[in-house]
């Protein structure tokens, strides 16, 4: 009889620990890594955020009167290439202080891989607002020019559009992984 007890006992043993391990495969929801979560969150939406937003400065419709305006035979004169460069100057260092602020941020496990993207489309946001004021002074210049201002204006422009793009795109996968916390981070409002 004492054999089956301690068959018995072994076996309930060994389920435990087997429970146990199962358990330790996946992570464990603790009141500290919601709170870490949550602390994160809050930076993504408040320094992420603000940063990509450095980019709002030349929207669509402004980008299609400079591109039109490449058009015109004798350019367009109108077109304050001195403001979009001082703008273009200072997302760049808005962002470029973003990104230094997210990279001593506490970043969850889970979603390090996340966050590396979200900082590298700050970063890209970076270069190619660095690249349009780079493009906007060479256009004050000449703005026929195809090499000099043109080209090199139209490529920053689109860089500039595909890192908020990636942003918001890496912000909504955040977004979407962090509900296993029951954590919520807002929609992204342009």
């Amino acid at each position: 009889m004492l054999r089956v007890a301690m068959s018995v006992g072994a076996v309930v043993m060994l389920g435990a620990s087997s429970v146990a391990k199962r358990d330790d495969a996946a992570p464990a929801v603790t009141p500290d890594s919601v709170a870490e979560e949550r602390a994160y969150v809050t930076a993504v939406a408040t320094i992420g955020d603000s940063g990509i937003r450095r980019l709002d400065f030349f929207p669509a419709r402004a980008q299609l009167r400079v591109q039109t305006a490449f058009l015109a035979p004798a350019g367009d004169a109108s077109i304050p290439f001195d403001e979009l460069a001082a703008r273009g100057d200072a997302a760049a260092v808005a962002m470029d202080l973003a990104v230094e602020r997210l990279a001593v941020t506490s970043v969850p496990g889970d979603l390090k891989e996340l966050h590396s993207k979200l900082v590298n489309a700050l970063k890209d946001g970076t270069r190619a607002s660095a690249s349009l004021t780079t493009a906007a002074r060479a256009c004050q210049m000449s703005v026929a020019s195809v090499e000099r201002c043109q080209a090199p204006f139209s490529a920053a422009s689109s860089r500039m559009a595909m890192s908020y793009k990636h942003y918001v795109d890496v912000r909504n996968r955040i977004r979407a992984q962090v509900l296993d916390t029951d954590t919520h981070l807002g929609e992204f409002k342009p």
